[in-house]
């Protein structure tokens, strides 16, 4: 796990692609795992979505804002506010407490309509890329949107590379458990982070057997029969 950790922090970092290919195989079907339930954590506000504002009494209020880069939007309605990292109801109960300079109990609906908040999944997966995290998504349900796992997939140690405070952070979590159901290990992802789901013992040993073996093996024989050719 070790070395593991570090090539993907290596990875992370430079901002290169992480293990680079598709494989062709999915080892589990989505449709047979349910992973929706015990979801708690609502979306928290990006910088480049756009938020759509309804003020129930007031519709010709209704407005949409980008957030900037800065994590700031403005409104009409309210001016300039902070919002980034804000979970949707903790926005709502800001743009209700601002608008209310103007409104007398304001009611307000806000929705996410274009979310910039990703994810990115590679390693032993069907097609590597990004997520775009749009509600709250679990570490698998993002694994079965890229297509679900290749064919020589380690469920029990997939890294989630996170940056904390400008640091980047690995952890290992074991998705084996998860498909058996157990509502604890459900891990949530969030914006920016990278999941890394590696190879078993066996496929890593497969590789090598078709790389090294089957794939050179013919040339060096061929070779061999040439420079040595059997018979007087």
């Amino acid at each position: 796990m070790t070395r593991t950790i570090r090539g993907v922090l290596l990875l992370g970092v430079l901002g290169v692609p992480l293990a680079a290919g598709c494989y062709g195989g999915v080892k589990l079907d989505p449709a047979t795992v349910n992973v929706s339930q015990g979801l708690s954590v609502p979306y928290r506000v990006h910088p480049g979505d756009i938020i759509e504002v309804k003020f129930k009494y007031h519709p010709a209020d209704n407005s949409t804002a980008t957030v900037d880069t800065d994590g700031r939007f403005n409104l009409p309605m309210t001016g300039e506010l902070q919002v980034s990292g804000l979970l949707l109801p903790e926005l709502e109960a800001l743009i209700r407490e601002r608008a209310s300079r103007f409104m007398r109990e304001p009611v307000v609906n806000v929705t996410v309509t274009t979310s910039e908040a990703k994810a990115y999944i590679g390693g032993e997966v069907v097609d590597e890329g990004f997520v775009t995290l749009t509600r709250p998504m679990t570490v698998l349900q993002a694994v079965f949107e890229r297509g679900g796992f290749g064919p020589g997939a380690d469920l029990s140690d997939v890294v989630i590379l996170s940056h904390e405070e400008g640091q980047a952070v690995a952890r290992a979590i074991d998705l084996e458990a998860e498909l058996e159901g157990d509502p604890s290990e459900r891990t949530l992802l969030a914006a920016d982070e990278i999941v890394f789901v590696p190879k078993t013992a066996v496929a890593k040993a497969n590789q090598f057997v078709d790389e090294y073996i089957n794939r050179m093996m013919p040339d060096f024989l061929t070779r061999m029969i040439r420079f040595n050719p059997i018979g007087p």
